[in-house]
């Protein structure tokens, strides 16, 4: 048995600064691979009792949940999105679920914008090209984005710094959000009522929602078909949002100009993704939030929750997947 110290990070690249935090507060702190099986997982949580567990890449399932109650206090996302944890069930269980927010949104916003401009130039397709001996200097011709509009579904922490990197170009920012504030003072932006309205008008749309049961496959068919000819379609939120076999067709068929894809429905995606077989998909694996400053920030941020949850203390609400939270006594 253990004294509830121990921390459970599912994972890798966990900074240094986080676990000189779990060293200098004497937490036992112990690390699953990436994308851990479910009963392997629920396995390590029987047998460590982990107080509190930080889960980077992979799923935490009701069987993790349960094989690790009572003892566990805390699930804490080392990232915003908890679509990969049962949160219900961890309510169930009275577990509080955390999310780092705000800490990797300077980092995730950036790497829109690169792929914004990679799928306006085709950068992926013009280096395989280069690599494999062609110069296509007199075929190419690529897409200016200044003066182009931008449309955000969603407008959060990272839209918003989208948004203004954007802004800064030249570019026409719409937004359509429903969930935000009616007096929401969307500086330099114009908001738009419908989705429909946001992908007619807009050459670039950029996704920036989470993954709900109302969000699932939010881009479809109906939707791609409402998207301008040669527009570019970009998520660094969930792969889930956007049904991959309709969008793979759509590239193929050579209606929208590209895709930068950060996010897929099952990750690590299989070989056999439709996705794969389309030449303008600009596609990286789920590192929007991979640069150095953004790992120090997200992992100390979630590695102070854990902490925190150790000693008794819940995080704030505005901070929890579940706020309507309440510690059984």
């Amino acid at each position: 048995m253990h004294d509830g110290r121990t921390i459970l990070f599912i994972g890798s690249g966990l900074s240094v600064a986080a676990t000189e935090m779990a060293e200098v507060e004497s937490a036992r702190l112990i690390t699953l691979p990436p994308y851990p099986d479910e009963s392997d997982l629920a396995a390590v949580m029987q047998r460590e009792q982990p107080g509190a567990v930080i889960i980077r890449q992979g799923a935490i399932t009701e069987a993790a949940i349960r094989a690790g109650a009572p003892a566990l206090r805390l699930i804490a996302k080392h990232g915003v999105g908890v679509d990969s944890i049962d949160v219900a069930a961890a309510s169930a269980c009275g577990v509080p679920v955390s999310y780092t927010a705000g800490a990797n949104a300077q980092s995730v916003a950036e790497h829109a914008f690169a792929l914004m401009f990679a799928a306006a130039r085709g950068l992926s397709f013009l280096d395989r090209r280069m690599h494999e001996g062609h110069w296509d200097k007199a075929s190419i011709s690529g897409i200016e984005l200044a003066g182009r509009s931008l449309g955000l579904v969603g407008f959060g922490t990272i839209a918003r710094l989208l948004a203004g990197m954007a802004g800064a170009l030249g570019m026409r920012i719409g937004v359509f959000d429903p969930y935000a504030p009616s007096d929401l003072a969307v500086a330099g932006a114009s908001r738009v009522a419908d989705l429909s309205t946001l992908l007619a008008d807009s050459d670039v749309i950029s996704l920036h929602c989470p993954l709900t049961s109302e969000t699932r496959n939010l881009i479809g068919t109906a939707e791609l078909a409402k998207m301008r000819p040669g527009a570019i379609l970009i998520n660094t939120a969930r792969g889930g949002l956007i049904d991959e076999a309709a969008l793979a067709v759509t590239l193929r068929e050579g209606r929208l100009a590209g895709a930068g894809i950060d996010t897929f429905s099952t990750e690590p995606p299989g070989r056999d993704n439709p996705l794969f077989a389309a030449p303008n998909l600009i596609a990286t694996p789920h590192v929007g939030a991979n640069t150095q400053e953004a790992k120090d920030r997200v992992g100390t941020t979630a590695m102070r929750q854990a902490l925190d949850a150790l000693a008794g203390r819940i995080p704030d609400a505005t901070t929890l997947a579940n706020p309507g939270f309440h510690k059984a006594a």
